[in-house]
Formats: structure tokens, C-alpha cells, sequence
């Protein structure tokens, strides 16, 4: 079974990910920092300013979430 959940982050914009768990889900929203940020900033760094993971619910087929 796959959950949202909800990644707020005080540096960075806040994301929804889909995730069977939050291990995954905070390894998947790394992962996709890695991807999408400038060269001019650190991952790590923002990375490292997450301020709260918190399990939304239950993920369905029609959601449209990373």
C-alpha cells in the first residue's frame, strides 16, 4: 500500500510524495532535490532544513502526486 505524505521544508517549497512509507518517502524527496535544484545551491543543505514529514493518507490511483 502506497501513502502520502506531506514534506514541508523552511528553505525549499513544500511536496506531496508518494511512498509506501516515510523512510522512502523523505528518500524520494532528496532524490528529487538532487534532480531539480540549481547548481548554485547545496541538496544537503535544504535537505537538512526539513521541518516536518507527515502521513496525509491513503495514496489512490487518480491522484496526481510525485
Amino acid at each position: 500500500m502506497e501513502y502520502i505524505y506531506q514534506i514541508k521544508n523552511s528553505d525549499y517549497e513544500t511536496k506531496k510524495v508518494v511512498a509506501p512509507d516515510m523512510g522512502a518517502a523523505l528518500y524520494k524527496y532528496k532524490k528529487y532535490i538532487d534532480e531539480h535544484i540549481s547548481i548554485d545551491y547545496s541538496s544537503q543543505e535544504i535537505y537538512e532544513n526539513v521541518t516536518s514529514c507527515e502521513l496525509v493518507g491513503v495514496y489512490q490511483e487518480n491522484d496526481m502526486i510525485m
